[in-house]
């Protein structure tokens, strides 16, 4: 019996391995078939890469299956490009890049999915995780490797440590970015990303210098060279002193819009509170977005792309293609009026009286309470990436509101009946006032830098103003419906 025992057992392996090898080879060829359903953009490349994960699930080519599968969902490469995402595409990502990191873990793609299922936990809907994010971020840069995801994990912990206000942290993480993988990407958006502090910090020629450095490593994206540019034209004219009120684009709009919003250097979101609806214009006026929402009193674009409208109830996220979820609602705060977001999605909200400012921290479903201020009544609040600052429309002056939940006015002269307020990438601040017939600039301390007459933009009254992220000025006119920018 012991004779016959052996061979059958070195039978059975060479059987198994036989059947392993062929369910192997089998895989091989249908990833080949998914790869080049994906490369034409086929609707059957999904269904094909999850064939292959079934032919072979713990194979050598299930993780590069499920890896490619979450990608055509449309995955942010870099923690700037989320909220380009609905939320069941983002859980359906997800699900996939968790298979392998808990089924896979020692697969070639492993690092590149721990890398972007942290991106994902930084979507700003409920399953928002920074925490997650950032343990994961943390385990790949402690790898001691310079690839391209250990190096991008780097860059992510960063990020993080810039969008939560720790400057100094997130500049030595960027410069040591910069000199440990030189001619990468990480390396260029490191060197854009000290920019961007240097500018909210008012140093604007060691802004410009790094702004134009990243654009000459010819390493950025196009979106990000073009919001690199804009934001070196800013950091100039800022140094300069300089606020540009020459026309660019003069047109109609809609029908009576209440309120404007920037996106990037040129477009706009246009509330429409009347008619029920939200806008998205691009550099040229046409409209490439919109949302059907109830009553919006105020749209929110953050530099990176992150769109919200504010209504009474509650703060609602615009999703690209063109429906709205609710973010969170009003809660204690009764209603709303309007607020602010930041490019981590924290939104900053105030009540119906402008008397009380709420947080609403990424996946909270209602905001608390971080100020109230005895006599001030404030309106369109803004977010400078320092502090918040507001319309004290009682007060005829501006107040600034800290993180520490301190305040302390910022400008207290010289504004007529203030109505809006907006601010520039650079902290400079422009107040709309004297019944939305003026808008005065200041510099971030509240000095005077000038004055324009809407009138020069071809309007009686505007009713509400707004910075792109070049520093461009547009106002917006209710009664004409008119949209005008500067250069």
């Amino acid at each position: 019996m012991r004779r016959l025992f052996l061979p059958a057992i070195a039978i059975a392996a060479v059987s198994a391995g036989g059947a392993a090898s062929a369910q192997s080879s089998d895989a091989e060829a249908q990833y080949r078939v998914a790869r080049r359903l994906a490369a034409e953009g086929s609707a059957g490349a999904g269904e094909a890469l999850d064939r292959v994960v079934a032919l072979d699930p713990r194979g050598p080519l299930a993780d590069d299956a499920l890896l490619d599968r979450a990608l055509l969902v449309g995955l942010p490469r870099w923690p700037e490009q989320r909220g380009r995402l609905a939320a069941p595409r983002i859980s359906e990502a997800r699900t996939l890049l968790s298979r392998i990191l808990k089924d896979l873990p020692t697969g070639d793609r492993a690092e590149e999915a721990a890398y972007r299922q942290a991106v994902l936990l930084l979507e700003p809907i409920f399953s928002f995780d920074d925490e997650e994010a950032r343990l994961l971020w943390l385990a790949l840069a402690a790898a001691g490797t310079n690839s391209e995801w250990a190096s991008s994990a780097r860059y992510g912990l960063a990020w993080l440590a810039e969008q939560r206000g720790e400057f100094g942290r997130a500049t030595d993480a960027y410069q040591r970015l910069r000199v440990d993988t030189p001619n990468s990407e990480a390396s260029a958006r490191a060197t854009a990303a000290i920019g961007r502090i240097r500018l909210r910090q008012g140093g604007f020629p060691a802004a410009a210098a790094r702004f134009q450095d990243a654009l000459d490593s010819g390493a950025l994206d196009d979106l990000l060279a073009a919001q690199t540019r804009a934001l070196r034209d800013v950091a100039v004219d800022a140094f300069q002193s300089r606020i540009e009120t020459a026309e660019a684009l003069h047109i109609t709009a809609g029908t009576r819009p209440t309120g404007v919003a920037a996106v990037g250097a040129a477009g706009a979101l246009i509330v429409q509170r009347k008619v029920g609806l939200v806008i998205e214009l691009d550099a040229g006026g046409a409209v490439v977005n919109r949302w059907t929402v109830d009553q919006p009193l105020a749209a929110l674009a953050t530099p990176n792309g992150l769109r919200f409208a504010v209504t009474a109830n509650g703060v609602l996220r615009l999703e690209p293609d063109g429906g709205t979820e609710s973010h969170a609602t009003a809660g204690a705060f009764g209603a709303l009026s309007s607020g602010v977001a930041d490019d981590l999605g924290r939104v900053w909200v105030l009540d119906r009286r402008g008397e009380r400012l709420g947080l609403i921290e990424p996946g909270s479903m209602e905001p608390a309470p971080v100020w109230s201020g005895g006599g001030a009544r404030l309106a369109t609040p803004a977010w400078d990436g320092n502090r918040l600052v507001a319309v004290d429309t009682r007060n005829k002056s501006v107040l600034a509101v800290y993180p520490d939940s301190s305040s302390q006015p910022v400008v207290t002269l010289g504004l007529d009946r203030p109505g809006a307020l907006a601010v520039d990438p650079a902290g400079r601040i422009g107040v709309l006032h004297a019944r939305g017939t003026l808008v005065s600039f200041f510099d971030a301390d509240g000095k005077a830098l000038g004055r324009f007459s809407v009138e020069g933009a071809g309007m009686q009254r505007a009713v509400d103003l707004a910075f792109g992220l070049d520093g461009a000025l547009q106002l917006i006119e209710e009664g004409s419906g008119l949209w005008w920018r500067a250069r």
